[in-house]
């Protein structure tokens, strides 16, 4: 029988909370709040300044998102496609921060003495952020792809297509089976970042090499710094729970790593910046 099925349900609800006595930094739940909502109020800065510095693009995106909400992807072209898969990034990290809010305001309330309660909103949170995760790495991706070879066109959209097909799996097995899932998230993820890497490796001294560094550069700060923590514990609370053994001390750093590690929207800030930047149409095959 499975033994660690969540990183966090694995708690009794008789206890007052069981996430907030999982963590020092969970301990206090206004530090715990204060962490939620200033790496909130952060990344918000940091995406209004991305689309303030870049007014420009700003139409072009516009006419993305139009016609990504009406269902006409085919008509996508060129950068219309890089800022499609944006708007998806912003659209769940959106979502991601609503939840966000909505446990930091939990945590400073009699809300969280119902600890069911606290679980649920707490996982929907760690969800979206993986799903926020694989959309920055996606993103990036893309983006240096589009620099590369502009002449792909919409042949791009099919990398996004086959990322969220793999991140829908990965979904239903998180909630079934939590051991197949985390190491189905770490096929993607690992997948995606060692892509970037491969492909900044092998690409030639242009002006398109230069301008995918800061992709680069930005979507594995990601990758290191808020995936690999958690991936690391996780895997570790798997093994010892294998093991019949408790995962008490890997779930308090857990828990600590996931709130100290909360920056991923000033990162996606400053991924929509460097995509608002793209040059379009006739600049690109300048570039290339």
């Amino acid at each position: 029988m499975e033994n660690y099925t969540n990183p966090v349900s694995s708690f009794p609800y008789s206890r007052e909370t069981a996430l907030l006595r999982t963590a020092d930094v969970a301990g206090n739940p206004y530090l715990a709040a204060g962490l939620l909502l200033g790496y909130f109020l952060l990344g918000l800065a940091s995406v209004i300044w991305a689309f303030r510095s870049q007014r420009s693009s700003i139409n072009i995106f516009k006419r993305s998102v139009i016609l990504s909400v009406s269902c006409q992807h085919r008509r996508l072209q060129g950068v219309q496609i890089i800022h499609n898969s944006l708007f998806a990034l912003l659209l769940i990290e959106g979502l991601t921060a609503v939840t966000a809010i909505t446990l930091a305001i939990m945590f400073i309330t009699p809300t969280c003495n119902h600890a069911l309660t606290c679980v649920y909103v707490f996982s929907a949170w760690f969800l979206l952020r993986c799903y926020v995760v694989v959309l920055h790495l996606q993103s990036a991706l893309v983006s240096i792809l589009y620099l590369c070879h502009p002449e792909w066109g919409a042949k791009l959209r099919y990398v996004g297509t086959t990322v969220v097909l793999f991140f829908m799996v990965f979904s239903v097995f998180h909630v079934l089976f939590i051991q197949i899932g985390t190491f189905l998230l770490g096929v993607i993820v690992f997948g995606l970042a060692l892509a970037i890497i491969v492909k900044c490796a092998v690409s030639s001294v242009s002006l398109a090499a230069a301008s995918k560094k800061p992709f680069v550069f930005v979507a594995m700060f990601m990758f290191l710094f808020v995936f690999a923590p958690t991936f690391v514990l996780q895997c570790l609370m798997i093994s010892s729970a294998n093991f019949w053994e408790s995962t008490d001390k890997y779930l308090t750093v857990f828990v600590n790593v996931l709130f100290f590690t909360n920056f991923h929207l000033l990162l996606d800030g400053l991924l929509c910046f460097f995509i608002l930047k793209l040059p379009a149409g006739e600049e690109q095959q300048q570039l290339s």
